[in-house]
């Protein structure tokens, strides 16, 4: 089923057909939806809201509200899947991050260090998290046992919804409003180059092949 899911400041998920631009259904959450993840092989979707929960949603059958996973007291910003699916990482403006149970619908974690808002999250290794904060830094959590296992600190703006993996698994980049993108060799925490943009970024992408040449 080819389909995308989107939320809004509206208050609402809406459900498109890719192929066709036909919207398929409409769901009322209550709150602006700042973040979404498709689990359980397209059955369910995980909807982060403005007043800090998480929704979750059948979009198959139209029995729309699952259950909702309260924890997190103010923005829910980003969303990962972990550990095949079966576990859910929220970072929240309330500085933390929490790991649920998918199938129990029960918190996990609580990983906290960070003092300031927490957007980006990228998952780096099986257990290893990567979690990118107003507070200029990235932190690498062990979400086995919600341990920190090191800061990499060497933006000084804030960042975003910037974190990603490029194909040698060993480095982590990361994108700040301090107008720089850095690579970094996670596993040492060693900052290996900084390129300078002009650029305030807010969310940035590896590339892991190109069809041309630049």
């Amino acid at each position: 089923m080819n389909t995308i899911a989107s939320g809004s400041w509206d208050t609402t998920i809406q459900i498109w057909s890719i192929r066709t631009g036909v919207k398929s259904m409409i769901i009322n959450v209550g709150f602006q939806v700042l973040s979404l993840k498709i689990f359980n092989n397209g059955s369910y979707l995980a909807s982060g809201l403005y007043n800090g929960q998480i929704n979750i949603y059948n979009i198959v059958n139209g029995n729309v509200l699952i259950t909702i996973l309260r924890g997190h007291s103010n923005w829910v910003n980003d969303l990962v899947l972990i550990n095949n699916g079966t576990l859910l990482a929220s970072s929240s403006s309330d500085n933390s991050i929490r790991i649920w149970n998918l199938t129990t619908f029960m918190q996990k974690l609580i990983l906290s260090g960070h003092v300031q808002p927490v957007f980006g999250l990228k998952l780096i290794s099986l257990n290893i998290l990567a979690s990118g904060s107003f507070d200029y830094t990235i932190k690498l959590w062990n979400i086995t046992n919600g341990k920190l296992i090191r800061t990499l600190a060497n933006h000084t703006g804030p960042i975003w919804w910037s974190l990603d993996l490029l194909s040698d698994g060993q480095t982590l980049v990361s994108g700040s409003e301090d107008l720089t993108v850095k690579l970094w060799n996670w596993t040492t925490g060693q900052c290996l180059n900084t390129v300078n943009t002009g650029l305030n970024i807010l969310s940035l992408a590896t590339i892991k092949s190109m069809p041309f040449e630049i």
